[in-house]
């Protein structure tokens, strides 16, 4: 049996637990803190934990949970996004850069 999250929403309450609290987003600035408000280049952010999770039939379910920390203030905090063919294909690449920044460890 695994200590893993089934569901995004479980990820969530998981990594929240883990002093992971804070929301993150991704736009064109780059990847903003939702405690300090700055935006920062995707290479300067750590990447601490990753949650994939597939819809059983739907591919349009698939998502993908981030756990990271601003660089700035140090704040742990999550960015949930879709993937694969539901992506938005713009902010694509980038999340391509936050996977490959985590399995580098």
């Amino acid at each position: 049996m695994s200590d893993e999250p089934a569901t995004v929403l479980g990820a969530l309450q998981f990594l929240a637990a883990e002093g992971f609290a804070v929301s993150f987003s991704l736009g064109p600035d780059g990847f903003r803190c939702g405690a300090c408000g700055t935006a920062h280049v995707l290479e300067s952010v750590e990447v601490v934990r990753v949650f994939r999770f597939e819809g059983p039939s739907d591919p349009e379910e698939e998502a993908v949970v981030y756990a990271a920390r601003c660089p700035f203030c140090e704040a742990g905090g999550t960015l949930v996004s879709s993937f694969g063919p539901g992506a938005d294909p713009e902010l694509a690449d980038r999340l391509v850069l936050l996977e490959t920044r985590f399995e580098g460890r």
